[in-house]
């Protein structure tokens, strides 16, 4: 790749990323505590860690996130508070806690999904489909080439 591709690439890079950030932060209001509340962009992708990934460990949260883990250990005690979350003694370390999600954590999580869901089809949708397409599924392909 020459100087100036590289160049290019970087650009785009920058350019997807502002994209990217600007639809992480559709995060709407949820009811916590019979009060409305906003999940801060960490919460969120930490509920969706442990969605996917049931049993994740804290450690492995700030390894993924590139947080800290004190910064972990804040984000898990705040769900934790709002019963979003559950921490379970690990049955392989004890010494370790495993994170899963509660049925209400499921259920804001899928709430906010359906939020940034609906925002990311509004930027989709002044495309045609065949390009809406083509963007998926090379941001899927790239995203699976070991980096």
């Amino acid at each position: 790749m020459t100087t100036r591709d590289q160049n290019e690439a970087y650009e785009l890079a920058s350019r997807l990323l502002d994209v990217l950030m600007s639809l992480q932060t559709i995060i709407p209001e949820i009811m916590i505590d019979d009060r409305m509340a906003r999940l801060t962009l960490n919460q969120v992708r930490t509920l969706h860690l442990i969605l996917v990934n049931p049993g994740i460990n804290q450690k492995e949260v700030a390894r993924i996130l590139a947080i800290t883990p004190a910064a972990v250990s804040v984000i898990v005690r705040k769900l934790s508070d709002w019963a979003l979350i559950d921490t379970r003694i690990s049955e392989r370390d004890r010494r370790s806690s495993e994170l899963h999600l509660s049925p209400t954590g499921q259920e804001i999580y899928e709430n906010i999904r359906v939020v940034q869901v609906a925002g990311m089809v509004d930027m989709l949708m002044v495309l045609p489909l065949e390009r809406q397409r083509m963007i998926v599924e090379a941001l899927e392909t790239a995203s699976k080439v070991p980096g």
